[in-house]
């Protein structure tokens, strides 16, 4: 229960077409408010889609500018007092309207800039110059960032997105990544505001589970508020705040380190032609549609070509790769073994190869290449340590 005799419930506003944000109470009323960033949530009119624009009468237009005005107005009181706003995001689209007259003054408004104006970290890419927050591109894999967060459950049941968010917002400490899509692109965030805190989440999302969930998380934020509580009430919620945090940083660290080292790696097998060449050996060597006496011929050039590279010999190539012989001795022998149909087919009488053998075989040589990158990997890191450390003494 909270103040007015409502109940948490009774104070969390959601909006639709026929209950959009322009026609409810003053903000400050609510507790939390769940809307979608589109006309027909926040005016109730069917307006042009996700990222479309279209023109409308001059008194829609001028109409829509006022109420969402006031609504942002609001929204910055809202915040402070420490509320709570949940917004299923997808990209801005205008509407414009202009008078009877050719010259006169063009009243043009979009859904996303009376919220974006209010939280410094969704204005950041505006100032920046690369346009509003929120990026066109929808789909349905939705990968969860932030384990254990009030609303991971609802927004790991989301059957889509419509809209991502743009990267910059994240470089204020404010905004925290929820999830992302499957190759990184974030499609919800947290972002505090003072006392405040608003939630990006996927349109997807079940609005249902979503208000549930929302008005734990009021109720939750209420009791934390409480001027008294237990001691140990305090440490718990003291100790989730840092385990959020220290998580959250070691996620970010090892976000950094994968990405440096996929950087690495692409430099290398980019520039080196000779791991090109291995790659399509192997390749070609375990090709489901080469012949097997063809198949072992690339396997064999594959060994021929590692042992050119570290010097020519057996030996070096296993000092090099810190492999045993064995597991190219046994690709070169079973290549030129003529009773295999395989390398030398036409030296005389043959028989089919061990499926087994020939599985090894490709086993190894993928070990082979898999050792070769790492190995030139290696080389680059050490050369780039070196070049530094000769910048460093020149200095």
């Amino acid at each position: 229960m909270t103040g007015g005799g409502k109940t948490t419930a009774g104070r969390i506003l959601s909006t639709d077409f026929d209950r959009p944000l322009k026609s409810a109470n003053y903000l400050g009323d609510y507790e939390a408010i769940v809307t979608r960033l589109d006309w027909e949530s926040l005016i109730g009119y069917r307006g042009p889609e996700p990222g479309k624009t279209q023109e409308v009468t001059e008194q829609i237009a001028v109409e829509a500018i006022e109420q969402l005005e006031q609504r942002s107005n609001e929204l910055e009181s809202f915040l402070e007092a420490g509320r709570l706003l949940v917004a299923e995001i997808q990209p801005a689209s205008t509407i414009w309207g202009k008078g009877p007259r050719y010259d006169s003054v063009l009243r043009e408004v979009e859904t996303t800039y009376w919220l974006a104006t209010k939280v410094r970290a969704l204005l950041y890419p505006i100032t920046l110059g690369s346009g509003l927050p929120f990026i066109p591109g929808s789909g349905t894999g939705i990968e969860i960032r932030e384990v254990g967060h009030p609303l991971e459950d609802v927004i790991r049941a989301a059957n889509r997105y419509t809209g991502r968010i743009a990267k910059e917002v994240f470089d204020r400490s404010e905004a925290v990544v929820l999830a992302t899509t499957l190759i990184g692109d974030p499609v919800a965030a947290e972002i505090t505001v003072g006392l405040g805190l608003v939630l990006l989440v996927p349109t997807g999302v079940d609005r249902k589970s979503l208000l549930a969930a929302v008005t734990e998380i009021v109720e939750t934020r209420a009791r934390h508020r409480q001027q008294w509580l237990l001691p140990e009430e305090a440490q718990l919620f003291e100790l989730e705040n840092t385990l959020r945090r220290d998580t959250r940083d070691r996620l970010k660290a090892l976000a950094a380190r994968q990405e440096s080292l996929a950087a690495l790696r692409t430099s290398v097998m980019k520039g080196n032609i000779n791991i090109q060449r291995a790659i399509v050996y192997y390749e070609n060597g375990t090709s489901a549609t080469r012949p097997p006496q063809r198949a072992m011929q690339d396997l064999y050039k594959l060994v021929e070509l590692l042992e050119g590279y570290f010097g020519g010999s057996e030996a070096k190539l296993a000092t090099a790769l810190s492999v045993e012989k064995a597991r190219f001795m046994h690709i070169k022998k079973l290549a030129n073994q003529p009773v295999l149909d395989l390398r030398h087919a036409t030296s005389g009488e043959t028989v089919g190869a061990d499926a087994a053998e020939v599985q090894q075989a490709r086993d190894d040589a993928k070990a082979l290449v898999q050792r070769f990158i790492e190995v030139c990997c290696d080389e680059e890191l050490n050369r780039r340590s070196n070049a530094l450390e000769t910048r460093g003494s020149g200095e």
